[in-house]
């Protein structure tokens, strides 16, 4: 009687296709009773998904039982004549091999499926699916070395280039099975298995297997004895070079030329056996007209010299460096040159390192002669084109090896030291300097720099390395020369053929560089150079730059001899004004001090220090000479060794300043040095360095104590520069980065000091009232201190009060009442850092619903009677702003609650301006507070959430607003869109994929799905407000809307295509010079003109053409440079329009 399972199978077999009523009928039947499902060589999506369950259900028994039941489902099919009735049993039995728990097959079940599959390959029909049950085999644990070998003997028979694709990349996948799982077995098959695979691979073409198969043949090379058959697999590997391949445009798989051309190099250069195969060869696609060839072939001998070794290189020598000198005297393209020269170094490396094993006399020498005759032939003249490639040609040879690098220097050196003491031009000595460098820059890839601070792991490290390398030269040069056509059997593994263009031998490492009888010399020609009056800046960029290489070179210059190099450098911070030759000096010393900071810190820091002024009636104060003097030592303080000496130095000479009776008053001068700190604090806390902590102990002190002091004596803040408003912000923010780097204890420790200081007067007797109402200005305005401090904190540190809620009402009772604008903002900001670190949310949404909404609501909205009511009316807004900006960071409920309130606000006359200019509190960023360096609370994606909830209130607010406060609208959605991150409002603007848009455009539709009308409906109401937003007087709002324009332009077009009757006039008046017209704003109008040619259609833009080309004119003649090249460009994208 027949099974259910035997008739649902023959059911399938019999279906037409595999995705007809009957065979999907069938395979259901088929899920239902075996509990797999299978299908033949196409599955088609609707059936991915049932197949996927197959494997799995398949293991939930066991697994030898089931297969069983489906070979005797299948019996009858797998072996019957017709063709596509045998495929498709095949490939069902094939999916389950590949999805079953492979552990669970025994050797002898494997032996059979094994020899099943592999019996069957003559069968062309099925072959695709046979190979990939034995691709499924191979992996199996119990499928034994003597399968391996049946296999791939029966792999060697099948025609493999007469399958597709996909079923040649199967072949490949079970071979690399097999030698991963297999070597052993495999290798007793010796030539077989390499001829079998070279006939395997010989005519394949398509990269996806190429690439898998380079690899197989590199694994082969390193593997097996290839003695036998080293031509038949260079013939079948270098016919693909060099490769052309250009992937197809979106090319799923990502596969790109570089991957093919690295992998086919690493197969050329995996063994010395290629070498007399490839040398011809690779010379003579060295002579072609491709540049993509010759710069393979060069990368390619590059890789090869070392593996082939010097033997093999050394007939060919001459032919080489020709070929390779023709590219670097006649470059036409850097990529080639460079590569040239990478090839002719690791020529030169390979000759130097075959020297110890080769008997013949030393080839590098004898190589070298006619190179460096030639080269000096072209340096008799340095300021011919050809010096400076003679000059890269000599420093490629030179950086090669330790000989090399001596026989040149010897031969070309003295010359070039002859020339210069010979000549008087500036340009030639300057020519030969250049020349100079390439050799100090030889020297120190060969030798090495002061960089390579670990001498003794360097030293352990080279002999290691010395010893693999060795063992690699000794294989490959193990051919005795007068039999170098023989083969010598190898089976070591040479190293990867993965280089830098310029590699050291490690030995070279160890010698020292001839240079050094040149040193000095060296200091005579480039110091002199340095001081030269010459107007020739390039001469003394040149000294400069030489005496910086010298300082570089390991072991090269003495302690004393670095000093005498940064003292000739500090002459041109001292003295000289040249933009150019200071950068390059300050360049020249930042990298010293890292390695010598002693040097800079006996010679550069004093020099540079006591050329400050010592008071503010030195002329140098009004001439401002010293802001270059603070930006060296600014740039230079930011390494920890010069840091600890520099800040304290500027701070001795600020007390001098500050102490010295002056009839100056403006306090530029020492705010720039305080300026100077910050900016290195800034820097430094950029990349994390830990010494800025110290500071807390040793800057912060003074400069607190400064400020106090001052306060103290001054109430008025009218006779010190501690009392300016600009030394305190600068001040609070020095002090606010040395805080961020502490830890919380630290934090807490220097918390409470400040608390003591300003809420209980502690100040050695004296009582500083900086939190009353009726405080001294300069006192007041010290409440900008304890906001940097206080918002600065963890948001674990525990602040030193009573009770959380009092505190902030003080706070808040203080800002409405206060004076002074200084202190009413920073005890805003306090109250905004203390409100978003609150830890406890019940106990904040209770405070912020009974003690701030309510209360500040009602002086927001009250009728304002005279000053002080007007005065309390924006305390009140600015305490609402910094609170709904500390909520909405958190993006905590009550803060867009708030924000509702003040969007409402805008309808108001009095406060309604302010009120929208108030949205650059909330969404803006503040460089001192609420911020992620100073521990604020930021939700992920608020700015986003903030846009969101405002959007559609902006704009119904807009629409229902009294004309004279629909500009607040306009203000505060400017700010918004100024604020947010570009890609939130990419998501509100409407999708349309290029094939729906160009559809449209054709056939004049007008196309939306009802997604886009819900999701983006609000967008097309917001483009009208912002094409009025354009019309107001603020350059930085009209900035970020033409800013959103210009986005949309290329993200939704269809929108701006909809409003180009209005956009166009305004986007033409803004480009024009006038009063509210900056140049920023004529610039990005003319980006947005520019832009519209390349994204919008013929049709809608034709009818102004005309009216653009013409208008344009006056943004032609505009008295701004970078205004006209805009208008150039927009111009010139314009007259391309045609239909």
């Amino acid at each position: 009687m027949e099974s259910a399972i035997q008739r649902n199978v023959r059911n399938y077999i019999v279906a037409t296709g595999d995705s007809s009523q009957e065979a999907l009928a069938a395979s259901s039947a088929i899920l239902e009773t075996v509990k797999f499902l299978c299908f033949g060589i196409h599955v088609d999506p609707v059936h991915s998904a049932a197949l996927q369950f197959a494997p799995v259900d398949v293991n939930d028994g066991n697994v030898q039982t089931s297969i069983l039941v489906l070979v005797q489902a299948l019996g009858e099919y797998l072996t019957s004549e017709e063709d596509s009735v045998r495929a498709k049993a095949t490939g069902i039995l094939s999916f389950v091999l590949a999805n079953c728990q492979q552990n669970q097959i025994n050797a002898t079940a494997v032996n059979v499926l094994t020899d099943f599959f592999r019996e069957r390959l003559a069968d062309k029909i099925s072959a695709p699916k046979l190979l990939e049950g034995l691709l499924a085999l191979s992996k199996f644990d119990a499928f034994s070395n003597e399968n391996a070998t049946k296999t791939a003997k029966a792999l060697f028979n099948v025609n493999v280039q007469s399958f597709q694709q996909a079923v040649r990349h199967t072949v490949f996948q079970t071979i690399d099975s097999l030698l991963k799982q297999h070597l052993q077995a495999l290798q007793k098959l010796g030539d077989d298995f390499v001829f079998g695979f070279t006939q395997i691979m010989d005519g394949e073409k398509d990269p996806r297997n190429l690439l898998l198969a380079f690899g197989l043949i590199k694994n082969i090379i390193h593997e097996f004895d290839i003695a036998s058959h080293v031509e038949d697999l260079f013939e079948v590997t270098f016919c693909y070079f060099p490769i052309t391949f250009k992937p197809p445009p979106d090319d799923p798989y990502g596969i790109t030329a570089e991957d093919l051309k690295f992998s086919l190099r690493e197969c050329l250069a995996a063994t010395p056996h290629f070498a007399k195969f490839a040398m011809p060869l690779l010379l003579e696609k060295l002579s072609s007209s491709s540049g993509s060839a010759k710069k393979d072939s060069m990368e390619t001998i590059a890789a090869c010299a070392p593996i082939y070794g010097a033997t093999a290189l050394i007939p060919y020598l001459a032919d080489l460096f020709d070929a390779l000198k023709i590219e670097i005297f006649h470059a036409t393209d850097p990529a080639l040159e460079d590569a040239a020269l990478a090839a002719m170094h690791r020529i030169v490396a390979t000759l130097s390192a075959g020297i110890s094993v080769i008997a013949a006399a030393d080839p590098t020498e004898k190589a070298l002669k006619p190179l460096i005759v030639e080269c000096m032939v072209n340096l008799k003249e340095p300021e011919a084109k050809n010096s400076k490639p003679a000059g890269r040609i000599l420093k490629a040879a030179a950086s090669a090896s330790d000989p090399a690098c001596n026989a040149i220097v010897t031969a070309a050196v003295p010359i070039l030291l002859r020339q210069y003491r010979e000549s008087n031009l500036a340009t030639r000595k300057k020519a030969i300097i250049d020349v100079l460098h390439e050799f100090l820059e030889a020297s120190k890839t060969l030798y090495g720099s002061i960089d390579d601070t670990n001498d003794g792991t360097r030293k352990r490290k080279r002999k290691r390395e010395r010893m693999s390398l060795s063992a690699s030269y000794d294989c490959r040069v193990a051919v005795c020369p007068a039999a170098s056509d023989a083969v010598p059997s190898c089976s070591l593994t040479l190293p990867s053929s993965s280089f830098s263009p310029f590699i050291v031998p490690p030995a070279d490492q160890d010698f020292v560089t001839p240079l050094l009888a040149y040193k000095d010399r060296f200091f005579e020609i480039f110091g002199t150079a340095l001081m030269s009056s010459n107007e020739y800046s390039a001469l003394r960029l040149g000294g400069l730059k030489g005496l910086h290489l010298m300082a570089m070179l390991r072991q090269y210059l003495a302690i004393n001899e670095v000093g005498i190099v940064v003292q000739s450098i500090n002459q041109i911070l001292l003295d000289d004004d040249d933009a150019e030759l200071r950068t390059e000096a300050l360049k020249s010393l930042f990298m010293i001090a890292h390695h010598r900071p002693a040097p800079l810190l006996e010679h550069t820091v004093p020099s540079l220090v006591a050329q400050l002024p010592y008071s503010l009636d030195d002329p140098a104060v009004a001439h401002r000479t010293y802001e270059k003097t603070l930006h060296a030592l600014g740039e230079l303080a930011v390494k920890p060794a010069l840091f600890a000496v520099i800040v304290p130095e500027l701070l001795k000479k600020l007390d001098r300043v500050s102490n010295t009776d002056s009839t100056n008053t403006d306090v530029t001068y020492p705010q720039a040095m305080l300026s100077t700190v910050l900016t290195v604090l800034n820097v430094k806390s950029a990349q994390a360095h830990t010494d800025i902590g110290s500071c807390i102990t040793t800057l912060v002190p003074r400069l607190v104590s400064k400020l106090v002091e001052s306060a103290m004596a001054d109430p008025e803040g009218s006779d010190s520069m501690w009392g300016d408003v600009s030394t305190l912000q600068i001040t609070a923010s020095i002090v606010a980065f040395v805080l961020r780097s502490l830890d919380a204890s630290s934090q807490k420790t220097f918390i409470d000091q400040l608390f003591d200081l300003f809420m209980k007067g502690n100040t050695a007797g004296s009582s500083l009232g900086g939190h009353a109402v009726d405080a001294p200005l300069s006192q007041a305005r010290l409440t900008l201190l304890f906001a940097a401090v206080v918002g600065s904190s963890r948001k674990e540190v525990i602040l030193p009060v009573a009770s959380l809620p009092e505190f902030l009402t003080e706070l808040i009772g203080l800002a409405l009442e206060a004076n002074d604008d200084v202190q009413r903002e920073a005890v805003t900001r306090t109250v905004g850092s203390v409100v978003n670190k609150w830890q406890d949310d019940a106990g904040l949404t209770t405070f912020v619903q009974t003690n701030v909404i309510t209360k500040l609501s009602a002086i927001m909205t009250s009728p304002v009677v005279d000053d002080l009511a007007q005065r309390k009316q924006s305390a009140a807004l600015l305490v609402h702003l910094w609170i709904t900006k500390a909520l909405v960071l958190r993006t905590h409920a009550l803060g867009f609650e708030m924000t509702d309130s003040v969007i409402k606000l805008f309808g108001d006359p009095q406060v309604g301006k302010k009120a929208s200019e108030g949205f650059n509190v909330i969404i803006g960023d503040d460089e001192l507070v609420l911020n992620k360096a100073s521990f604020a609370v930021i939700k992920l994606l608020y700015k986003q959430r903030f846009f969101n909830h405002c959007l559609p209130g902006l704009v119904s607010g807009f629409k229902s607003s009294m004309d004279d406060v629909k500009h607040n609208h306009l203000i505060a959605l400017s700010y918004v869109l100024r604020n947010i991150p570009k890609q939130v409002l990419l998501n509100e603007l409407p999708p349309l994929r290029f094939e729906t848009q160009y559809f449209a455009w054709n056939h004049n539709l007008q196309i939306h799905s009802s997604n886009d009308i819900s999701n983006h409906f609000i967008f097309h109401q917001l483009f009208p407000l912002l094409i009025q937003s354009l019309s107001l007087p603020y350059p930085s709002l009209k900035i970020a809307t033409l800013n959103t324009f210009y986005m949309a332009t290329t993200d939704a077009p269809q929108v701006v295509a909809a409003h180009i009757q209005t956009l166009i006039p305004a986007l033409l008046g803004l480009s024009k010079m006038a009063e509210p017209n900056t140049m920023k704003v004529r610039i990005a109008a003319l980006r947005c003109l520019a832009q519209y040619p390349s994204a919008l259609r013929y049709d809608i833009l034709h009818p102004y053409k005309t009216q653009v080309l013409l208008e344009l004119g006056q943004a032609l003649d505009d008295n701004k440079r970078l205004v006209r090249r805009h208008a150039v460009d927009c111009r010139a994208r314009w007259y391309t329009i045609t239909s």
